[in-house]
């Protein structure tokens, strides 16, 4: 059985070699400042202006509204669609808004028709 620092090992329990270090021995008086204010002593730096651009609730978003899909029985209602997705995201968040022409596969004739679609880009 092995004796710690100058203290006799009794019992079969192991010897806590930190306890029995001379550096566990040193008495050290120490203060913690203690402040009524709830101010940081530690600073975090700002956030650069591209990390703070990305970290936006609101994010970039594409919409495409083709005409194709607009036509309800016979009736066209591509306008309504559009005026109505534009009032709902609002004219601030409105980034773009883009013409386009596409070709599609027409199921009743079997030819490929040329048709059009807005790509509105928008924050949201």
């Amino acid at each position: 059985m092995r004796a710690g620092a100058g203290e006799p090992h009794v019992g079969g329990g192991p010897i806590n070699p930190i306890a029995s270090s001379a550096a566990a021995k040193v008495e050290m008086h120490l203060r913690v400042p203690v402040h009524k204010t709830s101010e940081m002593l530690i600073e975090k730096p700002l956030a650069p202006l591209d990390v703070t651009a990305k970290e936006s609730d609101k994010k970039i978003k594409v919409k495409t509204i083709r005409h194709t899909d607009c036509i309800e029985v016979g009736h066209d209602k591509f306008d309504e669609v559009v005026s109505n997705f534009l009032s709902r995201v609002g004219e601030t968040n409105v980034v773009n808004i883009s013409p386009m022409t596409y070709t599609h596969l027409d199921i009743g004739s079997q030819k490929l028709m040329t048709d059009f679609a807005v790509m509105i880009v928008y924050r949201g």
